[in-house]
């Protein structure tokens, strides 16, 4: 279906024409009707528009300095291209949510990115990811934390080779490199090396 506005020649030349008679008071001109027709029969044709304009943005496109003149012919079709716009522009953000937090997940960037970081770098505010994604958020952050803790253990094994290879040739046969390296801090303080 072709959307078709009206541009602002022809809402300007709706006011060239002369009215018939004068309106009283209470009486409304041809000219301020049809006007007044045609602004609601653009706001509904915005309605139906894929990408909805703000109310500023088709206000503008009828050739109005702002959007009071639409909140004037009709307040609650206002209110409704109001509402949808708002719907639509969160349905944006909500999508690049989504694509940034399943690019990093996907990514073979190493070290893998923690959402901290990845919020900084795309100036998301790290509660919105939370808010709107925990599922996307849970795995990127399980991917980080692997990622340390096989780092953590890597550190602790070239670490005791380091010591290995400093401790002279008869103590080296008592030593014995580590089935299980342990994570949690206090038991790897009280680690005591065998004599």
């Amino acid at each position: 279906m072709k959307i078709v506005h009206p541009s602002p020649n022809k809402l300007a030349s709706l006011s060239t024409r002369k009215p018939s008679r004068q309106p009283g008071p209470k009486q409304v001109s041809s000219r301020t009707s049809l006007k007044k027709e045609q602004i609601i029969q653009a706001m509904e044709l915005a309605l139906e528009e894929e990408s909805p304009p703000s109310l500023t943005q088709l206000a503008r496109r009828l050739g109005f300095k702002s959007y009071s003149s639409l909140t004037t012919c009709s307040k609650s079709l206002s209110a409704v291209l109001k509402a949808r716009y708002a719907n639509y522009q969160q349905q944006i953000r909500l999508e690049r949510i989504r694509n940034v937090l399943t690019i990093a997940l996907e990514s073979d960037e190493s070290p893998p990115i923690s959402l901290t970081k990845l919020a900084q770098r795309t100036g998301i505010d790290l509660a919105n990811f939370y808010c709107y994604y925990p599922t996307l958020c849970h795995a990127i952050s399980l991917r980080y934390r692997d990622y340390q803790k096989f780092h953590k253990k890597q550190k602790i094994v070239l670490g005791c080779r380091e010591v290995r290879r400093m401790v002279p040739e008869p103590a080296q046969s008592r030593w014995r490199e580590p089935k299980e390296v342990i994570l949690n801090r206090s038991e790897l303080l009280s680690i005591s090396c065998p004599s």
